[in-house]
């Protein structure tokens, strides 16, 4: 046994914190948030055949200024998809913050703390057979990065953009009379 008193921040007042109700907050709502990542760990995953990298973010500002969100990136898998998909999404959050991938892969993952980085939340699509083992019920909807916002920087040879633009844009003309081209072949 242990005494409780020993192991708390004397500067922290326990006696304030209401009891919990179980309840999980609301999530977000979607859109565009200024984060940081505060914790980071490799651990294994539930079956032990291979190993994430759990990212623990925290909202900097707004009406919503330090709720969290948690992010998971396959590192190792059975699954070469899951690989390809976890890894991408990790240079996704790592070029977000400025850093190259080579200073990431090739140093201490805490390099990602507390640089403020810019990303689009949405909700994570709801899925009936994923079960709350505690409650029998699915889990509630929850929250998820669904794209890193990158700052194109012509100085980063790393930066290479993985998107396939949307729509054909057309390079814009000099300002000249205006000349009527009836020729078009673009649908619409």
């Amino acid at each position: 046994m242990a005494n409780f008193l020993e192991f708390t921040d004397e500067e922290f007042d326990d006696r304030q914190v209401p009891v919990s109700t179980g309840i999980a907050p609301d999530p977000l709502p979607p859109g565009r948030y200024m984060l940081q990542c505060e914790k980071g760990d490799m651990t294994d995953t539930k079956s032990g055949s291979g190993i994430i990298f759990k990212v623990l973010m925290a909202v900097l500002n707004g009406d919503h200024a330090g709720r969290t969100i948690f992010s998971y990136f396959n590192i190792k898998n059975k699954s070469v998809q899951a690989v390809t998909i976890g890894v991408g999404e990790l240079k996704a959050l790592v070029a977000a913050l400025g850093i190259t991938w080579e200073t990431f892969r090739d140093g201490d993952t805490d390099t990602i703390l507390y640089k403020p980085f810019e990303a689009e939340i949405g909700m994570e699509k709801e899925n009936p057979d994923n079960i709350n083992p505690n409650t029998g019920k699915p889990y509630a909807p929850r929250n998820r990065i669904i794209k890193y916002i990158i700052k194109t920087d012509a100085s980063s040879p790393d930066f290479k953009p993985t998107a396939r633009p949307s729509a054909r844009v057309a390079a814009p003309k000099p300002a000249m009379k205006p000349v009527i081209d009836d020729t078009d072949d673009v649908p619409f």
